[in-house]
């Protein structure tokens, strides 16, 4: 994702820069990783969340984004979705840690330390549909020891787009 969200615009469409923007997606001068805004998500608001899309013929999709908890969520939440429903980053509260499920494989991989509130996380994941294998890789604060890889048979497919948020509260 190439966005230090500095232009602090959360429209979609023309005016905007992503492709479509639901819920209470804000701009934050109060807790930024770098610059002067971060992209804020409201936890407690129903589908909050932004959304790329991509052209057709993507069939492997790398982002690196950061994420900040003012307070940690009191039930599992998805936080970001690639393709659908079948690849997605999930908070994962019996763990306490983050967690790549793969609808699919039925794989659901604990990832990374255990999250507290008031740090900043590093997230890389890339998904790799290019092949009859759909492989979805994530590391955490670029730590080779907190990573973790599902992998599924499926026929090839392209990478419609990436949603960063929650699908409900």
């Amino acid at each position: 994702m190439l966005d230090g969200f500095e232009h602090g615009r959360v429209t979609s469409g023309a005016s905007g820069v992503y492709d479509a923007v639901s819920g209470s997606f804000t701009s934050s001068t109060t807790h930024v990783h770098s610059g002067l805004r971060a992209g804020r998500l409201n936890p407690a608001a129903a589908a909050c969340n932004f959304q790329y899309n991509f052209a057709a013929g993507n069939r492997v999709v790398c982002t690196s984004f950061y994420i900040y908890f003012e307070t940690l969520p009191a039930a599992d939440s998805s936080l970001m979705r690639l393709n659908g429903s079948a690849n997605q980053l999930f908070y994962d509260l019996s763990s306490n840690k983050f967690q790549i499920r793969d609808s699919g494989s039925a794989e659901n991989l604990d990832v990374g330390p255990s999250l507290v509130a008031d740090q900043w996380y590093r997230v890389d994941i890339e998904l790799d549909t290019s092949t009859g294998t759909r492989t979805c890789t994530c590391r955490i604060d670029g730590d080779a020891g907190l990573e973790a890889s599902t992998s599924f048979a499926v026929a090839a497919a392209d990478i419609t787009f990436f949603l960063y948020g929650c699908a409900a509260a």
